[in-house]
């Protein structure tokens, strides 16, 4: 009679075993990773607008956040859950593009003008902070705290942005922007 419970117990504590880590399933929401989410846009004509290099650092920190992005119109940045301001550094690299027109000497001794475009890259450094509120909300033994934010007012200098302004200020894991900022 022993030798028949054996494998009997074997099979339940397999099958309890897989029913316990069954019920441990995290479908925990992706609130704990809200980001500020940030749309560049033209000042002429509201079109996106394209930087051809990208360095974000935030303040107070040696965190890279982006380390030369290139063709970036938009940006996703984490914000500090236990601090009510962030301050990111941006560090932008625009091509400038100039065409001359350059004379060559030609081997037979004539000479020709041409049209040369000459690239130089220009950098601008502005600062950015932000204002909010962030508040924790418990979830469950699975998932732990998640963070919602309010953002509440934004700055910067203007060396290179010409205005922002909040558009939705509400972080959420939703893919709406929060900030337009305009160049």
């Amino acid at each position: 009679m022993k030798a028949r419970l054996i494998p009997l117990f074997a099979i339940l504590a397999v099958v309890a075993t897989a029913a316990i880590s069954g019920c441990n399933d995290t479908d925990c929401p992706m609130g704990s990773a809200n980001e500020l989410k940030i749309r560049f846009l033209s000042v002429a004509d509201t079109s996106n607008f394209v930087v051809d290099s990208l360095t974000v650092t935030a303040q107070g920190t040696d965190s890279v956040l982006l380390n030369k992005e290139s063709d970036a119109y938009y940006v996703t940045l984490p914000l500090n859950s236990t601090q009510r301001v962030t301050t990111y550094n941006f560090g932008f690299t625009m091509l400038r593009r100039d065409t001359t027109t350059v004379t060559a000497q030609l081997p037979d001794g004539t000479t020709e003008q041409r049209d040369t475009v000459i690239v130089t890259p220009v950098r601008f450094d502005d600062q950015v902070e932000v204002q909010y509120t962030a508040e924790q909300k418990f979830t469950s033994m699975d998932c732990g705290l998640i963070f919602s934010y309010v953002l509440e007012t934004g700055r910067h200098s203007t060396n290179f942005i010409k205005s922002m302004g909040i558009v939705n200020a509400v972080i959420s894991e939703e893919n709406e922007e929060n900030i337009y900022m305009f160049f």
